[in-house]
């Protein structure tokens, strides 16, 4: 169902007495002018009036007749909008800031009544095209969360992860047999029942395949001394980069992140970490345990510095000959 747009209003503009104060030491005339509701409702008086003016810093005041303007400035309706309650301050939309403290309005004289509108929806001929656009919307929305649902239950039934790409340049739609009732057009009415057809495909794939694509590129990233643990497998993003031959080749370009679990093997006797911890080595000679407390937590290769000793106790820094530096790993 879709919700008609056209709208036509039998309006009855709310009106009463207020009272207009005059703070000013000289009477003040008006021409027919426009009073202003806290909550921007336009009313107007229609006779030419002069205002008394205060004496002895008691406001001069006038009783007049106002009625609510029939729409606000955004074209809505104003109708029952205009029943302001008594005690509400009005002021001259048209004077500037400073003089609507010497002259304002106040309901004082009771409520503003009568107030009323009365909406009566239709059909218009611009419904057909916003109704289609309407349900293309929920019928591509609802599509999604099926495709979406089917996804997941291949998943179950084949103890393999299925990922669905819902980007835009992916998601292929058909919509079809469009029909929208005509006649209905001018009709009074506040709903109207459209229906069409969609087909909705989209990119679907093993995320397995793209795991050992992504294991492999990260293995060839380690040295001697790194080996992988694991790949979080629900680190997973990714990014169209190219899907302009997905409609007729089949194929698209995508960026793909995951994250990575490695560790560092000090044990090992390979060539370059034997290399990496003699540098180290070096590095730290002749340091304080604070001064290699700082270096080491710095470098990406040490996740945690669980404790530096320098012995003898008297030994201040850790010593020159490298042979007597001795490096340990721990593992939680």
């Amino acid at each position: 169902m879709f919700s008609t747009t056209g709208r036509e209003y039998d309006i009855e503009n709310a009106h009463g007495k207020i009272t207009i104060f005059n703070e000013n030491t000289r009477d003040k005339f008006f021409i027919p002018s426009r009073l202003e509701s806290p909550d921007g409702i336009i009313f107007r008086f229609a006779k030419e009036i002069t205002v008394p003016s205060s004496i002895n810093d008691i406001p001069g005041e006038l009783e007049v007749e106002i009625v609510a303007d029939p729409y606000d400035s955004e074209g809505n309706p104003v109708g029952f909008r205009g029943n302001l309650d008594a005690g509400t301050d009005l002021q001259f939309a048209a004077l500037p800031p400073i003089s609507r403290e010497y002259w304002y309005g106040k309901t004082n004289r009771g409520p503003l009544v009568g107030g009323s509108t009365l909406t009566h929806f239709f059909a218009t001929k611009e419904d057909e095209a916003l109704a289609e656009e309407f349900l293309q919307k929920k019928f591509r929305e609802r599509a999604l969360k099926e495709l979406k649902e089917e996804v997941f239950r291949r998943s179950q039934r084949e103890k393999e992860k299925q990922v669905l790409l819902d980007d835009s340049s992916l998601v292929q739609v058909e919509f079809s047999d469009y029909v929208f009732p005509k006649d209905s057009i001018g009709t009074e009415m506040q709903t109207v029942s459209v229906s069409g057809k969609m087909r909705v495909s989209g990119l679907v794939f093993s995320e397995s395949k793209v795991e050992e694509f992504v294991l492999d590129k990260l293995k060839s990233t380690l040295d001697d001394r790194q080996r992988l643990l694991e790949i979080d497998n629900h680190s997973a993003e990714y990014r169209v980069l190219d899907a302009s031959h997905f409609e007729e080749d089949g194929w698209v370009k995508l960026s793909v992140k995951m994250v990575g679990v490695r560790s560092l093997d000090f044990d090992s006797l390979s060539p370059q970490n034997l290399a990496w911890k003699q540098a180290l080595q070096e590095e730290i000679s002749q340091k304080t345990a604070a001064e290699t407390q700082a270096l080491l937590v710095n470098l990406p290769e040490i996740e945690r510095v669980i404790d530096i000793q320098i012995f003898p106790m008297w030994q201040k820094v850790i010593p020159t000959a490298l042979h007597r530096i001795e490096l340990q790993t721990a593992f939680d």
